[in-house]
Protein backbone atom coordinates (compact mmCIF):
# COMPACT_ATOMS: atom_id res chain seq x y z
CA UNK A 1 0.00 0.00 0.00
CA UNK A 2 2.65 2.32 0.90
CA UNK A 3 4.68 1.58 -2.80
CA UNK A 4 1.37 2.37 -4.53
CA UNK A 5 0.71 5.92 -2.47
CA UNK A 6 4.50 6.90 -3.15
CA UNK A 7 3.77 5.88 -6.54
CA UNK A 8 0.48 7.82 -7.04
CA UNK A 9 2.03 10.71 -5.78
CA UNK A 10 5.19 10.58 -7.62
CA UNK A 11 4.42 11.95 -10.97
CA UNK A 12 1.90 14.82 -9.85
CA UNK A 13 5.02 15.85 -7.49
CA UNK A 14 7.71 15.78 -10.53
CA UNK A 15 5.03 17.53 -12.48
CA UNK A 16 5.05 20.30 -10.27
CA UNK A 17 9.27 20.82 -10.17
CA UNK A 18 9.23 20.23 -13.46
CA UNK A 19 6.67 22.82 -14.10
CA UNK A 20 8.95 25.08 -11.37
CA UNK A 21 12.11 24.53 -13.64
CA UNK A 22 10.39 25.81 -16.83
CA UNK A 23 8.19 28.61 -15.12
CA UNK A 24 11.74 29.74 -13.62
CA UNK A 25 13.66 29.47 -16.87
CA UNK A 26 10.87 31.43 -18.92
CA UNK A 27 11.13 34.17 -15.59
CA UNK A 28 15.08 34.41 -16.39
CA UNK A 29 14.54 34.98 -19.85
CA UNK A 30 11.87 37.60 -20.70
CA UNK A 31 12.58 40.72 -19.40
CA UNK A 32 15.37 40.68 -21.51
CA UNK A 33 13.62 39.77 -24.20
CA UNK A 34 10.82 42.72 -23.63
CA UNK A 35 13.51 45.36 -23.39
CA UNK A 36 15.75 44.46 -26.08
CA UNK A 37 12.36 43.98 -28.50
CA UNK A 38 10.80 47.14 -27.35
CA UNK A 39 14.15 49.30 -28.40
CA UNK A 40 14.31 47.75 -31.62
CA UNK A 41 10.94 48.43 -32.46
CA UNK A 42 11.41 52.00 -30.94
CA UNK A 43 8.33 51.37 -28.50
CA UNK A 44 8.29 51.48 -24.94
CA UNK A 45 8.92 48.53 -22.69
CA UNK A 46 6.08 48.83 -20.76
CA UNK A 47 3.62 48.50 -24.01
CA UNK A 48 5.35 44.88 -25.02
CA UNK A 49 4.73 43.69 -21.38
CA UNK A 50 0.84 44.86 -21.77
CA UNK A 51 0.51 43.44 -25.34
CA UNK A 52 2.59 40.78 -26.01
CA UNK A 53 3.83 39.78 -22.69
CA UNK A 54 0.07 40.19 -20.72
CA UNK A 55 -1.15 38.65 -24.05
CA UNK A 56 1.22 35.06 -24.04
CA UNK A 57 0.96 35.00 -20.07
CA UNK A 58 -3.38 34.81 -20.46
CA UNK A 59 -3.14 31.79 -22.69
CA UNK A 60 -3.40 29.06 -20.22
CA UNK A 61 -6.71 31.22 -18.59
CA UNK A 62 -7.71 31.30 -22.16
CA UNK A 63 -7.43 28.06 -22.83
CA UNK A 64 -9.04 26.65 -19.58
CA UNK A 65 -12.08 29.22 -20.02
CA UNK A 66 -12.92 27.97 -24.03
CA UNK A 67 -12.42 24.13 -23.11
CA UNK A 68 -15.09 24.38 -20.04
CA UNK A 69 -17.57 26.62 -21.84
CA UNK A 70 -17.08 23.92 -24.89
CA UNK A 71 -17.29 21.21 -22.35
CA UNK A 72 -20.49 22.59 -20.70
CA UNK A 73 -18.82 24.02 -17.50
CA UNK A 74 -20.07 27.22 -17.78
CA UNK A 75 -18.84 28.21 -14.03
CA UNK A 76 -15.54 26.94 -14.26
CA UNK A 77 -14.83 28.94 -17.14
CA UNK A 78 -16.20 31.96 -15.30
CA UNK A 79 -14.31 31.31 -12.30
CA UNK A 80 -11.18 30.91 -13.66
CA UNK A 81 -11.38 34.36 -14.71
CA UNK A 82 -12.62 35.35 -11.62
CA UNK A 83 -9.87 33.90 -9.43
CA UNK A 84 -7.28 34.13 -11.72
CA UNK A 85 -7.80 38.53 -11.69
CA UNK A 86 -8.23 38.11 -7.82
CA UNK A 87 -4.63 36.31 -7.87
CA UNK A 88 -2.90 38.23 -10.07
CA UNK A 89 -4.34 41.31 -8.45
CA UNK A 90 -3.58 40.34 -5.15
CA UNK A 91 -1.18 37.53 -4.28
CA UNK A 92 0.98 38.30 -7.81
CA UNK A 93 1.64 42.03 -6.84
CA UNK A 94 1.59 41.46 -3.33
CA UNK A 95 4.47 38.63 -3.82
CA UNK A 96 6.01 41.06 -6.00
CA UNK A 97 5.72 44.26 -3.50
CA UNK A 98 7.46 42.48 -0.63
CA UNK A 99 10.34 41.65 -2.86
CA UNK A 100 10.45 45.52 -3.88
CA UNK A 101 7.91 48.32 -3.95
CA UNK A 102 6.44 48.73 -7.32
CA UNK A 103 5.69 51.71 -8.68
CA UNK A 104 2.27 52.84 -9.84
CA UNK A 105 2.74 56.67 -11.07
CA UNK A 106 3.44 56.21 -15.20
CA UNK A 107 0.23 57.94 -16.94
CA UNK A 108 -0.01 54.48 -19.03
CA UNK A 109 -0.32 52.33 -15.93
CA UNK A 110 -3.65 54.75 -14.94
CA UNK A 111 -4.83 54.99 -18.40
CA UNK A 112 -5.09 51.14 -18.74
CA UNK A 113 -6.42 51.01 -15.12
CA UNK A 114 -9.25 52.62 -15.99
CA UNK A 115 -9.72 50.77 -18.62
CA UNK A 116 -9.05 47.41 -16.37
CA UNK A 117 -12.19 49.47 -14.45
CA UNK A 118 -14.31 50.30 -17.28
CA UNK A 119 -14.28 46.20 -18.13
CA UNK A 120 -14.88 44.73 -14.74
CA UNK A 121 -17.82 46.81 -14.15
CA UNK A 122 -19.11 46.15 -17.98
CA UNK A 123 -18.27 42.26 -16.63
CA UNK A 124 -19.52 42.84 -13.61
CA UNK A 125 -23.00 44.62 -14.55
CA UNK A 126 -24.30 41.85 -16.86
CA UNK A 127 -23.75 38.90 -14.64
CA UNK A 128 -25.40 41.07 -11.81
CA UNK A 129 -28.56 41.86 -13.67
CA UNK A 130 -28.77 39.36 -16.67
CA UNK A 131 -27.01 36.18 -14.60
CA UNK A 132 -25.42 35.21 -17.59
CA UNK A 133 -23.25 36.90 -20.70
CA UNK A 134 -25.20 36.87 -23.45
CA UNK A 135 -23.86 36.56 -26.84
CA UNK A 136 -24.15 40.46 -27.38
CA UNK A 137 -22.31 40.60 -24.59
CA UNK A 138 -19.52 38.75 -25.27
CA UNK A 139 -19.10 40.50 -28.93
CA UNK A 140 -19.26 43.69 -27.20
CA UNK A 141 -16.41 42.79 -25.24
CA UNK A 142 -14.36 41.78 -28.42
CA UNK A 143 -15.04 44.87 -30.10
CA UNK A 144 -14.02 46.89 -26.80
CA UNK A 145 -11.07 44.77 -26.71
CA UNK A 146 -9.85 45.37 -29.97
CA UNK A 147 -10.55 49.46 -30.19
CA UNK A 148 -8.50 49.70 -26.73
CA UNK A 149 -5.64 47.50 -28.59
CA UNK A 150 -5.55 49.50 -31.54
CA UNK A 151 -5.85 52.95 -29.11
CA UNK A 152 -2.87 51.79 -27.10
CA UNK A 153 -0.77 51.14 -30.76
CA UNK A 154 -1.61 54.37 -31.40
CA UNK A 155 -0.84 56.66 -28.55
CA UNK A 156 1.82 54.86 -27.68
CA UNK A 157 3.88 54.10 -30.74
CA UNK A 158 5.26 57.32 -30.92
CA UNK A 159 7.08 57.34 -27.83
CA UNK A 160 10.37 57.21 -28.36
CA UNK A 161 12.83 54.18 -27.12
CA UNK A 162 16.73 53.68 -27.15
CA UNK A 163 17.28 51.72 -30.65
CA UNK A 164 20.62 50.01 -29.30
CA UNK A 165 20.37 46.29 -28.06
CA UNK A 166 22.86 43.84 -28.16
CA UNK A 167 20.51 41.08 -29.88
CA UNK A 168 19.38 41.46 -33.45
CA UNK A 169 15.55 42.00 -33.88
CA UNK A 170 14.83 38.68 -34.78
CA UNK A 171 17.12 36.86 -31.59
CA UNK A 172 14.55 39.12 -29.46
CA UNK A 173 11.46 38.12 -31.09
CA UNK A 174 12.79 34.58 -30.75
CA UNK A 175 13.76 35.03 -26.76
CA UNK A 176 10.67 36.34 -26.01
CA UNK A 177 8.25 34.06 -27.63
CA UNK A 178 10.52 31.07 -25.76
CA UNK A 179 9.89 32.96 -22.34
CA UNK A 180 6.29 32.94 -22.85
CA UNK A 181 5.87 29.76 -23.92
CA UNK A 182 8.47 28.27 -21.42
CA UNK A 183 5.91 30.76 -18.88
CA UNK A 184 2.44 29.00 -20.35
CA UNK A 185 4.52 25.20 -20.49
CA UNK A 186 5.89 25.45 -16.85
CA UNK A 187 2.80 26.75 -15.64
CA UNK A 188 0.51 24.09 -16.91
CA UNK A 189 2.86 21.12 -15.65
CA UNK A 190 2.34 23.04 -12.02
CA UNK A 191 -1.60 23.02 -12.52
CA UNK A 192 -1.53 19.35 -13.57
CA UNK A 193 0.35 18.32 -10.55
CA UNK A 194 -1.47 19.99 -8.19
CA UNK A 195 -4.83 19.20 -9.71
CA UNK A 196 -3.75 16.01 -9.26
CA UNK A 197 -2.97 16.10 -5.59
CA UNK A 198 -5.68 17.69 -4.98
CA UNK A 199 -8.04 15.11 -6.03
CA UNK A 200 -6.45 12.70 -4.31
CA UNK A 201 -7.08 14.90 -1.41
CA UNK A 202 -11.11 15.06 -1.87
CA UNK A 203 -11.08 18.56 -2.82
CA UNK A 204 -14.37 19.63 -5.33
CA UNK A 205 -13.68 20.40 -8.53
CA UNK A 206 -15.47 24.15 -7.92
CA UNK A 207 -12.92 24.75 -5.50
CA UNK A 208 -9.84 23.42 -7.61
CA UNK A 209 -11.19 25.89 -10.66
CA UNK A 210 -11.65 29.21 -8.16
CA UNK A 211 -8.37 28.44 -6.19
CA UNK A 212 -5.47 26.01 -7.80
CA UNK A 213 -6.27 26.02 -11.10
CA UNK A 214 -6.82 30.32 -11.18
CA UNK A 215 -3.24 30.40 -9.49
CA UNK A 216 -1.68 28.13 -11.72
CA UNK A 217 -2.66 30.00 -14.48
CA UNK A 218 -1.37 33.31 -13.32
CA UNK A 219 1.60 31.47 -12.33
CA UNK A 220 3.27 32.79 -15.57
CA UNK A 221 2.24 36.63 -14.21
CA UNK A 222 3.86 35.80 -11.22
CA UNK A 223 6.96 34.67 -12.65
CA UNK A 224 6.91 37.57 -14.76
CA UNK A 225 6.63 39.82 -12.09
CA UNK A 226 9.23 38.85 -9.87
CA UNK A 227 11.73 38.79 -13.32
CA UNK A 228 10.45 42.51 -13.53
CA UNK A 229 11.02 43.95 -10.11
CA UNK A 230 14.56 41.55 -9.99
CA UNK A 231 15.40 43.48 -13.25
CA UNK A 232 14.53 46.59 -11.52
CA UNK A 233 11.51 47.04 -13.84
CA UNK A 234 8.65 47.66 -11.38
CA UNK A 235 6.76 49.90 -14.51
CA UNK A 236 6.56 46.46 -16.48
CA UNK A 237 5.22 44.49 -13.24
CA UNK A 238 2.62 46.58 -13.18
CA UNK A 239 1.70 46.80 -16.57
CA UNK A 240 1.74 43.18 -17.61
CA UNK A 241 -0.62 42.72 -13.92
CA UNK A 242 -3.16 45.00 -15.53
CA UNK A 243 -2.65 43.71 -19.13
CA UNK A 244 -3.15 40.61 -18.33
CA UNK A 245 -6.52 41.14 -16.16
CA UNK A 246 -7.73 43.44 -19.15
CA UNK A 247 -7.30 40.42 -21.43
CA UNK A 248 -8.94 38.12 -19.06
CA UNK A 249 -11.89 39.72 -18.89
CA UNK A 250 -12.27 40.98 -22.39
CA UNK A 251 -10.58 38.23 -24.34
CA UNK A 252 -10.66 35.33 -22.40
CA UNK A 253 -14.73 35.71 -21.39
CA UNK A 254 -15.83 37.38 -24.66
CA UNK A 255 -13.91 34.49 -26.34
CA UNK A 256 -15.74 31.99 -24.05
CA UNK A 257 -18.96 34.01 -24.35
CA UNK A 258 -19.22 33.02 -27.96
CA UNK A 259 -18.64 29.37 -27.62
CA UNK A 260 -21.03 29.11 -25.26
CA UNK A 261 -23.63 31.02 -22.91
CA UNK A 262 -22.09 31.81 -19.66
CA UNK A 263 -24.31 31.67 -16.87
CA UNK A 264 -23.45 32.70 -13.42
CA UNK A 265 -24.34 30.56 -10.67
CA UNK A 266 -24.83 32.30 -6.99
CA UNK A 267 -21.23 31.85 -5.52
CA UNK A 268 -20.06 33.57 -8.52
CA UNK A 269 -22.52 37.17 -8.70
CA UNK A 270 -22.86 36.92 -4.62
CA UNK A 271 -19.27 36.23 -3.56
CA UNK A 272 -16.50 36.05 -6.66
CA UNK A 273 -17.44 38.88 -8.84
CA UNK A 274 -18.00 41.43 -5.97
CA UNK A 275 -14.90 40.38 -4.72
CA UNK A 276 -13.11 40.91 -7.96
CA UNK A 277 -14.76 45.10 -8.03
CA UNK A 278 -13.95 45.51 -4.78
CA UNK A 279 -9.94 44.53 -4.99
CA UNK A 280 -10.48 46.28 -8.82
CA UNK A 281 -11.38 49.24 -6.62
CA UNK A 282 -8.45 49.05 -3.81
CA UNK A 283 -6.03 48.73 -6.55
CA UNK A 284 -7.33 51.71 -8.66
CA UNK A 285 -6.87 53.51 -5.86
CA UNK A 286 -2.79 53.22 -5.58
CA UNK A 287 -2.60 53.89 -9.36
CA UNK A 288 -4.45 56.29 -9.86
CA UNK A 289 -2.99 58.67 -7.11
CA UNK A 290 0.11 57.40 -7.76
CA UNK A 291 0.85 55.52 -4.23
CA UNK A 292 3.33 52.92 -4.81
CA UNK A 293 2.64 49.38 -3.75
CA UNK A 294 5.57 48.88 -0.60
CA UNK A 295 6.29 46.21 1.69
CA UNK A 296 3.73 46.52 3.96
CA UNK A 297 0.78 47.32 1.34
CA UNK A 298 1.77 43.42 -0.23
CA UNK A 299 1.40 41.78 3.07
CA UNK A 300 -2.09 43.74 3.11
CA UNK A 301 -2.89 41.95 -0.28
CA UNK A 302 -1.47 38.71 0.29
CA UNK A 303 -3.97 38.82 3.68
CA UNK A 304 -6.85 39.46 1.58
CA UNK A 305 -5.90 36.75 -1.35
CA UNK A 306 -5.65 34.49 1.69
CA UNK A 307 -9.07 35.32 2.98
CA UNK A 308 -10.56 35.19 -0.14
CA UNK A 309 -9.31 31.50 -0.47
CA UNK A 310 -10.33 30.64 2.68
CA UNK A 311 -14.12 32.30 1.72
CA UNK A 312 -13.72 30.31 -1.31
CA UNK A 313 -13.06 27.10 0.76
CA UNK A 314 -15.77 27.34 3.35
CA UNK A 315 -18.63 29.63 1.40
Amino acid sequence: MEHLVSTVLFWPILWLMAGLAILLLGGHLLVPATVSLARHLRLPPQLIALLLVAGGTSAPELLVSAEAALSGSPAIAISNVAGSNMANMLLVLGLGAVLAPIATHEAVSRRDMLVMAGFTTLVFGFFMLTGSLPAFGAGLLLVLFVLYIGWVLKSDSAIEAEPDSPLRPAQSATLLLVAVVSLIIGADLMVDGAVDLARQAGISEAVIGMSIVAIGTSLPELAAVLASLLHRQSDLALANVIGSNIFNLAGVLGIAGLLAPLPAGPELTEFGLPAVAAITLLLGGYVLTGKPIGRKSGLVFIGLYLMFLFWTYVG
